[in-house]
C-alpha cells in the first residue's frame, strides 16, 4: 500500500473512532507509520485530510460494489449483489457511518461544510452503476419500463433508510432482512 492509502486508512480508522475533533495529525501519522511531515506533502491540512477520507471511502464502496455486480450475468443478480453488497458495506462501518453522520447533522458548521467538498462525482457513479444495471434489465426484458432513474433512487433510497434504522433507532438488520428487501425489489422490477 502506498504512503497516501495508509494516511487515509488510519484517518479512517481514527476519524470514525476519535471524532474531527479529538484527531490531530500526529495521531494519524503514528497510525500511517509516516512522518508528519509526510501528510502535508498528500494533504494541506486536516480539514482536506478528513475531506479525502471520506472521497476515499466513498470510491472504494463504489469499486467493491462494480467488482460484485460484475460477477454475474443477469440484470437480477445485479440488482440483488448491489443491494447485498452496499448493505455489507454498510452494515460492517456502522460506527464510521454513525459518527460521519452525526457530526454532518449536529456539529458546528465547520463540519457541516464538509459535506459540500464531497466529490460528488463519486457519489454519482454509485447511482449510475444501478440505473445501468437496471436499463440492462429493462432492455433485455427482464425488468418493467420503468424510469431508471426514478426507480434507481427509490432503491438507494430504500437502503438508506435500512441504514438509517440501524444507525439512528439502533434497530438490528439481518440477512433474513436484507433477504426479504431484495426478493421484494426483484418482485416490483421483473415483469412476471
Amino acid at each position: 500500500m502506498d504512503k497516501k492509502n495508509k494516511i487515509l486508512e488510519a484517518s479512517l480508522e481514527l476519524f470514525g473512532k476519535k471524532g474531527y475533533f479529538e484527531t490531530d495529525i500526529e495521531s494519524i501519522a503514528k497510525r500511517a507509520d509516516v512522518g508528519k511531515g509526510t501528510i502535508y506533502l498528500y494533504f494541506k491540512n486536516k480539514k482536506d485530510l478528513f475531506i479525502s477520507t471520506i472521497n476515499y471511502a466513498l470510491n472504494n464502496c463504489n469499486e467493491e460494489i462494480l467488482k460484485s455486480v460484475e460477477k454475474v450475468d443477469t440484470p437480477s443478480l445485479k440488482v440483488e449483489r448491489y443491494m447485498e453488497t452496499f448493505f455489507n458495506i454498510m452494515l460492517g462501518n456502522v460506527s464510521k457511518i454513525k459518527f460521519f453522520t452525526m457530526n454532518n447533522i449536529n456539529s458546528n458548521n465547520q463540519i457541516s461544510d464538509f459535506s459540500k467538498n464531497i466529490d460528488k462525482k463519486i457519489v454519482i457513479k454509485r447511482f449510475q452503476i444501478l440505473k445501468d444495471i437496471i436499463e440492462e434489465g429493462i432492455e433485455k426484458k427482464e425488468f418493467k419500463d420503468f424510469n431508471s432513474e426514478i426507480m434507481t433512487m427509490m432503491i438507494v433510497g430504500l437502503i438508506h433508510m435500512e441504514i438509517s434504522r440501524v444507525i439512528f433507532f439502533e434497530t438490528q438488520i439481518d440477512q433474513k432482512r436484507i433477504k426479504y428487501l431484495k426478493d421484494n425489489v426483484i418482485k416490483i422490477l421483473s415483469k412476471e
